[in-house]
Formats: structure tokens, C-alpha cells, sequence
């Protein structure tokens, strides 16, 4: 595999590239973007910068690091989670079933839980869709529907994008 596989989606259906990996998937709002807390009485008397606790602003930020990961890769719910680093697995879960059909450059499907499953949607169905997707793109799912996360796990995105970003390493499971 390529180095730059690994650098971001490079796919012209959800056109997750350019030169600022930062700002890798064209929205409106990037996780740069995201609200910033300056100088509250909550915060230090230095102002620091805190993230915002409002949903839009969480969901921003799970749709960029989403966004990261390359088309033949998947990432767990909580690996995502891990790297946003003040959320939970289900949240990932909720931001990614409310996106809707005008976001389509996030590469939800490219997402699933820790037991190399796709997991069922609320009401049911949408797992074949999902299934489809990944396997347009490369990824292989053994007779139980479960893939190997050592074929087709992905790292995580890149140090630089992390630290840009206030991201945290999170390496992913062996």
C-alpha cells in the first residue's frame, strides 16, 4: 500500500483531498472551524481554547476526522471516538446516522463497530448499502460478514492533521 493512500480519501466521489488535509472534505464548515470558548469564566485566565460541547460542533468534528480515512479502510466507532478524544463510541454512532443526502462527501459507510461487523441501523436496514459501498472499494468480508482489521484497518490520520486539529493519537487495536 501507498503512502498517500493513507494521507486522505483521494476519491473523486466524496473528494476528500487537496493541499490542507486539514480541511480535507469540502463542507461548509471545517474542524478548524469548529466553536471556540475564548476567555469565558470557565476557562483560564489565559482564555484557552476549549472545544464546543454543542452537538453541531462534536458532529463537525466526527465528519472531519471520518473524512481521513481512505476508501479500502474502515475505522471502529470507538477509534473515531478515541480521536476526537471527548466523546463516546454511540455518539459517533449518532452523528454518523444524522447525516443526511446533502453531505455525501463524508464516507460514513467506512465506519463500523469493534467486532468487524457493520451494524444494524435504528428501524433496521441500510447494512447492505454499507456492505456495497466498502466492497466497491476494495474491502473483503469473510462468510460470518465480519472484515480482518489487519488487512483493512486504518492507522488513524497523520501526526501533523492530529496536532492541527487537537486531535489524539489513537493506534488502532491489534
Amino acid at each position: 500500500m501507498s503512502a498517500a493512500r493513507d494521507r486522505g480519501c483521494g476519491s473523486p466521489i466524496h473528494a476528500c483531498r487537496g493541499a490542507s488535509r486539514i480541511s480535507a472534505c469540502p463542507r461548509p464548515s471545517g474542524i478548524a472551524a469548529h466553536k471556540v470558548d475564548r476567555g469565558s469564566s470557565l476557562g483560564s485566565k489565559h482564555g484557552s481554547k476549549r472545544r464546543s460541547s454543542a452537538p453541531e460542533g462534536r458532529y463537525e468534528r466526527i465528519y472531519a476526522i471520518v473524512c481521513q480515512i481512505p476508501p479500502g479502510r474502515v475505522a471502529t466507532y470507538g477509534q473515531v471516538a478515541a480521536i476526537e478524544g471527548n466523546i463516546t463510541a454511540r455518539i459517533v454512532g449518532y452523528a454518523l446516522a444524522s447525516l443526511d443526502h446533502a453531505r455525501q462527501e463524508v464516507p460514513w459507510q467506512r465506519v463500523i463497530n469493534r467486532s468487524g461487523e457493520i451494524s444494524e441501523r435504528r428501524g433496521g436496514g441500510g447494512t447492505d448499502r454499507q456492505r456495497s459501498l466498502l466492497e466497491s472499494e476494495g474491502v473483503v468480508f469473510d462468510a460470518r460478514g465480519r472484515l480482518d482489521f489487519d488487512i483493512c484497518g486504518w492507522d488513524g490520520p497523520d501526526i501533523d492533521w492530529l496536532h492541527a486539529n487537537e486531535c489524539h493519537f489513537s493506534p488502532r487495536r491489534s
